[in-house]
């Protein structure tokens, strides 16, 4: 790495446990970082159209990314705890379906998620708004 800070995150391999830590990292030098690992959260969900059909989309959700499948369906691993914006990565998928419906736009129904105790957190169904 280069020097400078950065913040390190670690999860566990089934995506269950997370840490965190800034450290500066200084030229010819040796950093150690110990941090504990904690609990994390599932999310999931599944994004339709207005009509209640899959939409396509690329989810940033907390530092995480996850491609909605054929069924719009989508899942995030190692969430951590905190409020969290719900973004689309692809605006032209949901331009697409802002015109397959005549609208100006289409939105994700989502802003903020908060994520509270470790386990799993299904969404649901989120219905793309247009308008």
């Amino acid at each position: 790495l280069a020097p400078g800070e950065v913040e390190l995150v670690a999860v566990d391999t089934p995506g269950n446990l997370v840490g965190r830590a800034r450290v500066t990292i200084r030229d010819g030098e040796t950093t150690v970082a110990a941090f504990p690992l904690r609990p994390a959260t599932r999310v999931r969900g599944r994004l339709l159209d207005p009509r209640g059909r899959p939409a396509g989309a690329t989810l940033y959700f907390a530092g995480r990314q996850a491609e909605t499948g054929a069924d719009g369906r989508f899942e995030l691993s190692a969430v951590p705890s905190g409020a969290w914006a719900l973004q689309d990565r692809t605006p032209r998928r949901l331009e697409r379906v802002a015109a397959r419906f005549g609208a100006a736009r289409a939105s994700l129904p989502l802003e903020v998620v908060t994520v509270g105790a470790p386990g799993e957190l299904d969404l649901g169904d989120l219905v793309v708004q247009v308008e």
